[in-house]
């Protein structure tokens, strides 16, 4: 039997033109990105976003909640879920 030799394999020799070819675009790219991430630092100091405080709770009671979908149910009454169709009975038992 003949040795094969210790060199690339033919599938791997295949790959390498098509990962040269990508490389001057993936450069590209990055420098592409590099340049984003400078115009938004700049934006945000020029605008003072950077620091944006989450909306605060709302104080009350939570409404209940579709235990199909966890849709908020506005009308305490209601049958069903006007999202999912859960039959709310189901869930709140005897009444």
């Amino acid at each position: 039997m003949a040795e094969k030799e210790a060199g690339p394999s033919s599938e791997q020799s295949k790959t390498q033109p098509g990962r040269r070819a990508l490389r001057p675009r993936v450069t590209a790219l990055e420098e592409q990105v590099d340049c984003l991430e400078g115009r938004v630092s700049k934006l945000e100091d020029a605008t003072g976003l950077e620091h944006v405080q989450p909306a605060p709770e709302q104080a009350g009671e939570e409404r209940p909640r579709c235990p199909g979908c966890r849709l908020e149910i506005e009308k305490p009454r209601a049958r069903r879920c006007v999202w999912c169709g859960f039959v709310l009975a189901a869930a709140r038992g005897p009444v």
